[in-house]
């Protein structure tokens, strides 16, 4: 037996898979232009999709004090579709820790 699981043993088909992923990407005039973190994390990405899983990906973007659209991780969107090779639903939303800590709570 293994000493910790891995996707390996992960049964995810028709399952929401949620991922935190680190997404600090550079973006100058909308467009990321460094897209090496998004690569890194792509072969994990494209496992769980494959596996049947449907991917939540979880991150922040920059250090707003405030809601900054130019720090909105649907500027990411295009980048990942790119990487990926598939299309990505675009519900991307911008949202403060208290109400995603209101949406799980029933989870704890």
């Amino acid at each position: 037996m293994r000493a910790f699981a891995t996707l390996d043993d992960a049964d995810i088909k028709n399952k929401r898979v949620l991922v935190r992923v680190d997404l600090n990407v550079p973006v100058v005039g909308g467009k990321v232009t460094d897209r090496t973190r998004i690569e890194r994390i792509a072969p994990t990405i494209i496992e769980l999709v494959d596996k049947g899983g449907k991917v939540i990906l979880l991150s922040h973007f920059g250090r707003p004090s405030g809601h900054d659209p130019k720090q909105s991780l649907k500027l990411l969107a295009p980048a990942i579709a790119d990487v990926l090779k598939r299309v990505c639903r675009q519900n991307i939303s911008d949202i403060r820790f208290d109400i995603l800590r209101e949406c799980l709570a029933h989870l704890v």
